[in-house]
């Protein structure tokens, strides 16, 4: 079997009309499957990209998902809710862990959309539950 290995490709700063050329000059290299190995899209793209690469490239094609393609979205919505308790000029040598703390029970007390409107203390909790039943 020839594998096929590409990193970081980010194709989502790529112009659409590009991504055919870039799928030829891959296949170009006659391979078996396609390995892709993290950064593929911004995370919101990701997925349509993926479909659309599936639908060009037309063989196994196995990934990794890394740090852009996977936590864009959450990432700068996390810094957006840690904003209101420390703002971005904020002397971080001047707060205490105690403050620390307080602002880190606020934020896991907060529902999320993404995990169904369950704070993550409540998702936290459920999967100790869970872990603790698996292993007794």
């Amino acid at each position: 079997m020839s594998l096929a290995w590409i990193t970081d490709i980010h194709l989502n700063f790529l112009k659409v009309e590009s991504h055919q050329k870039y799928y030829e000059s891959i296949l170009a290299n006659g391979f078996d499957a396609l390995l892709i190995s993290g950064d593929i899209a911004e995370a919101p793209s990701l997925i349509n990209i993926l479909n659309e690469m599936a639908d060009q490239i037309k063989k196994p094609i196995y990934f990794i998902v890394g740090n852009h393609d996977y936590y864009r979205g959450s990432n700068e919505n996390m810094n957006g809710r840690l904003r209101k308790y420390l703002p971005k000029n904020a002397n971080i040598k001047l707060i205490t862990q105690e403050e620390l703390d307080l602002i880190a029970a606020k934020m896991n007390r907060c529902p999320r959309k993404c995990i169904g409107y369950k704070t993550p203390s409540e998702l936290f909790i459920q999967q100790h539950k869970n872990d603790c039943r698996t292993w007794s």
